[in-house]
């Protein structure tokens, strides 16, 4: 996401977010009292040049306050729940795919 902060005259500035670091913490026992945080950073360019990045500080929220949330993405709204779902879908397919498969694979019998 970049926002431009001015242009001059064949200067054009650049503000983008970035987050190098997404973690989401799940709970076992309360799904929704699990956390999901992002670590944000301010990237800064000049006529496209990368000039520097800034912490801006950890941010986030419960797993069931994200799931409330709706996000417009290329014109579809999905819900904080279907990127929940998501995420559960995906670590079953890691599972099957990166530990269920070796075992498979180094099993002789």
């Amino acid at each position: 996401m970049a926002i431009v902060i001015s242009e001059r005259e064949n200067v054009l500035e650049v503000i983008e977010l970035y987050a190098p670091d997404i973690r989401i913490r799940g709970n076992p026992v309360d799904k929704p009292a699990g956390s999901i945080q992002l670590e944000l950073h301010k990237l800064e360019y000049r006529n496209g040049e990368f000039v520097r990045m800034d912490p801006l500080g950890i941010v986030g929220e419960t797993v069931g306050e994200f799931a409330a949330r709706e996000f417009d993405v290329n014109g579809k709204t999905i819900t904080g729940l279907d990127v929940v779902t998501v995420v559960e879908a995906y670590t079953a397919m890691m599972y099957q795919e990166r530990i269920v498969g070796v075992v498979e694979e180094s099993d002789p019998a």
